[in-house]
């Protein structure tokens, strides 16, 4: 009788520690999957989290200005300057506003008025003035600013500014490229080329010759409509000609310059005109 109580007390004994024992596994089982889920959760978090902005991808500018003195090698601050520069992305494109530019026109000769083929010839400075604040800078150097090589010019964005009624037209390179491109601290920027230029002139000659006529010159953007970029003249010296300009069996009486905008069937167009009467 007492080895069958003792047996079963044995049998008892056992089952419960097999309980307790069962339960602490299942316990400690749940609390590590706990902690495993809780330290995904935190690692996926901290890597979101954590992770800083790619400004180029995100389109934002930085606004620091970078700084420029007098001990520093100019060759090593305009590489600085360009440094991350994209030349193919307008002034204000990511902020969706119209960069403004303004133009000016220094007439260097007027000549070869041909009736025949209603054309004539130009050569001219043609100058253009816009800010572009990716290549402002900081300067102890009072009334500072940086002269770029011609051959360093397509690596900053221009305006895309074409004649439309341009027959033909040419750059000059002797001895070098005739462009100059001039950066100041705030990032204003003026940019001048020369250019000849044979452009159309369509003449009314049935008062020949007791005639006269109008004839234009007409400049626009090829690729950017007026919600991306504005044209406007100059406010000082918008079209200058060369004193004492005279032109073989005309005069040239009178000349005048305005605003203009073209519609065509892939959008508004800025332009600008000037008209010039000769006689």
């Amino acid at each position: 009788m007492m080895a069958s109580q003792l047996y079963l007390l044995d049998m008892r004994l056992g089952l419960i520690l097999t309980g307790i024992l069962l339960a602490s596994t299942l316990t400690l089982t749940e609390q590590l999957s706990q902690h495993k889920i809780h330290h995904n959760h935190l690692s996926a978090r901290t890597l979101k989290g954590d992770r800083e902005p790619n400004l180029h991808n995100t389109g934002k500018e930085s606004t620091t200005a970078k700084q420029y003195d007098s001990n520093q090698k100019r060759s090593t601050f305009i590489t600085t300057l360009l440094h991350d520069y994209a030349e193919d992305v307008p002034p204000n494109f990511d902020q969706g506003e119209a960069i403004e530019v303004r133009c000016a026109m220094h007439i260097n000769t007027f000549d070869s008025i041909n009736e025949s083929s209603m054309d004539y010839e130009l050569n001219i400075f043609m100058r253009e003035y816009w800010t572009d604040h990716r290549l402002a800078y900081n300067t102890s150097i009072p009334d500072e600013s940086i002269t770029l090589d011609p051959r360093m010019i397509d690596r900053i964005w221009v305006p895309d500014t074409f004649f439309h009624n341009e027959k033909k037209g040419s750059f000059h390179d002797i001895t070098v490229p005739n462009r100059l491109l001039r950066i100041r601290q705030d990032g204003s920027i003026e940019y001048s080329i020369r250019l000849s230029l044979t452009l159309s002139c369509p003449m009314v000659l049935n008062k020949f010759p007791m005639d006269s006529q109008i004839c234009y010159a007409q400049i626009e953007s090829y690729a950017y409509t007026t919600d991306k970029i504005l044209l406007r003249w100059a406010e000082r010296d918008a079209v200058e000609i060369v004193p004492n300009l005279e032109l073989p069996q005309f005069q040239l009486t009178r000349l005048s310059y305005g605003e203009c905008y073209r519609n065509y069937s892939t959008g508004s167009f800025p332009c600008l005109q000037i008209k010039l009467l000769p006689g």
